[in-house]
């Protein structure tokens, strides 16, 4: 199974010599007695049968998009089955589209992540038609999942959602966005049974940040699916990866509620898309969960995430809120979770939904223009540790004790000092005051000090604000939320860590170079 679902009209019959039975086009073998099954197309493709470059013979179709048709087909140099997919010929015969294609499938073949297809080469056929041959893959998209099983459950959702992060991170950090991810380029697959591994599919078609902005090419071709894609992608303003995010935002809000915030087809939709805030999600889903997609969601790419990192660790951090163990991404579903204690997280609810724009205050939706609006509150963790809480709580109680104690030893001293008899009051000039032992001033609070060192040095970003280049140092309040530090360097791995700055502390991080494949040349196992 690939990402494209199989094209309209194709009615094809797997039949079994030994029993003498039909059954669906998806199976392969028999049910009942192993035979395999042949198949009876009800319309011939030409490109069946055809060879590529000496390299590949195309032996199916298994699907087709907008782009193109895949095939399952044999590579020979191994002899194993790969995915291949040849863009359409009207898309191969321009020359814009090809450089653009020859270009982002290099860029595209660096990619090195565990959560993203593998692409195993790229060219140009004879004759003119450009192909990009993948990994085959065995499972179903996201799509046929929602479709077929219904809604996830929020621990589910976030289990697909933190792989899908993973792989995001991976791209973006080669400026590479994806600019079309939907459930139908999101794989699920089916080894090793009861998890959801997932791989994301078109990363050969994305579009690398170097080139032209915004959501068309100059040849006038839509990159991207309406109903998943960023506001300003469809406004034809300029995307970055935050777009992807936004995306990421309507595919996780599709899995908890099993339908797209804004469907194609109603009424004014493109319009309510670029500037209604979405509709509030059930009961069913957690408030904090609710927190992270709405932001994810906002109009705005300024007031979404700024990374996919930083999306990943609000979302685990929402899971863990929910009393959820930290599992890996993609482990057994149903697995108990760990016996240690998880630290309390507290995260805002959604606030209210803006007043949607009035019809007549919107712009056209062909033009370029910022509609920022006013959206839910940043899901963070604000939460102080709970021997930080103790601490307080200890001291607040011991003030109140010797507050207690100086008023009880203040009544005794003027008890003690009137006579019991009654006596004629001296005059006021010889009258003393009563004597007060005088209380200590308070010792000044003294800031804590964040230190930050790293190897080899990277830009510090502090809650998403850069603050220099390590090693730097930062002072805080004693009891002041926890904090992000974020790590960046060029080609290496973005480090993201989660600070509470109690006490004075040394961070020392060292950063991983990001791994990447030769770009010379077409990429080939061969």
């Amino acid at each position: 199974m690939v990402s494209e679902e199989r094209a309209a009209g194709e009615e094809d019959e797997r039949y079994c010599p030994s029993c003498d039975r039909s059954f669906d086009a998806e199976e392969h073998r028999c049910p009942h007695d192993g035979t395999e099954l042949v198949r009876f197309s009800a319309s011939r493709d030409p490109m069946v049968g055809r060879e590529l470059n000496g390299r590949y013979t195309l032996h199916e179709r298994l699907g087709a998009g907008g782009m193109g048709a895949i095939y399952r087909a044999l590579q020979h140099s191994v002899g194993r089955d790969v995915a291949v997919k040849i863009i359409s010929p009207q898309l191969s015969s321009d020359r814009t589209m090809a450089k653009r294609f020859l270009r982002e499938a290099k860029l595209a073949s660096r990619l090195a992540q565990p959560n993203t297809v593998s692409i195993l080469d790229f060219g140009q056929a004879p004759d003119g038609l450009l192909y990009l041959a993948m990994e085959l893959l065995k499972g179903r998209t996201l799509a046929t999942l929602v479709r077929k099983e219904g809604r996830f459950s929020s621990e589910r959702m976030v289990r697909v959602a933190v792989q899908l992060c993973d792989a995001l991170e991976a791209a973006h950090e080669l400026s590479i966005i994806h600019r079309d991810l939907k459930p139908g380029n999101v794989m699920v697959l089916d080894e090793p049974k009861g998890r959801d591994l997932v791989k994301v599919l078109d990363f050969g078609l994305a579009k690398s940040l170097a080139s032209t902005s915004g959501s068309t090419t100059r040849s006038g071709v839509v990159v991207g699916t309406p109903g998943y894609m960023a506001p300003e992608a469809l406004l034809d303003a300029p995307v970055d990866a935050r777009s992807d995010l936004y995306s990421l935002g309507v595919i996780l809000y599709e899995l908890v509620s099993g339908r797209v915030p804004f469907p194609e087809g109603s009424g004014h939709w493109a319009e309510r898309h670029a500037f209604e805030a979405p509709p509030p999600l059930g009961d069913h889903v957690p408030a904090v969960i609710q927190s992270v997609l709405l932001r994810l969601l906002r109009k705005s790419p300024n007031e979404r995430f700024a990374t996919a990192a930083l999306t990943r660790e609000a979302l685990l951090a929402a899971r863990e809120h929910l009393g959820g163990s930290l599992r890996e991404a993609g482990a057994v579903a149903g697995t108990p979770p760990s016996s240690g204690e998880s630290p309390t997280v507290s995260l805002h609810p959604p606030a209210a939904q803006p007043a949607a724009v009035p019809p007549a205050a919107r712009p056209r939706v062909d033009a370029t223009v910022e509609a920022p609006i006013q959206g839910i509150r940043a899901a963070r963790e604000d939460a102080e540790p709970r021997d930080l809480r103790r601490w307080k709580s200890a001291v607040a109680a011991g003030a109140l004790v010797l507050l207690c104690a100086l008023v009880l030893v203040l009544a005794l001293s003027r008890e003690a000092a009137l006579p019991l008899a009654p006596v004629r009051p001296a005059p006021a000039a010889a009258a003393a005051p009563l004597p007060i032992a005088p209380v200590a001033a308070a010792p000044p609070v003294r800031d804590v000090v964040l230190r930050v060192r790293s190897s080899p040095p990277a830009q510090v970003l502090i809650d998403r604000v850069p603050v220099g280049k390590t090693p730097v140092s930062r002072r805080f309040s004693p009891g002041a939320s926890p904090v992000l530090v974020e790590l960046r360097r060029a080609g290496y791995k973005t480090v993201v860590r989660r600070v509470v700055p109690d006490r004075d502390q040394d961070l020392d991080l060292s950063l991983t170079k990001q791994p990447r494949r030769p770009e010379e040349g077409f990429i080939t196992p061969d």
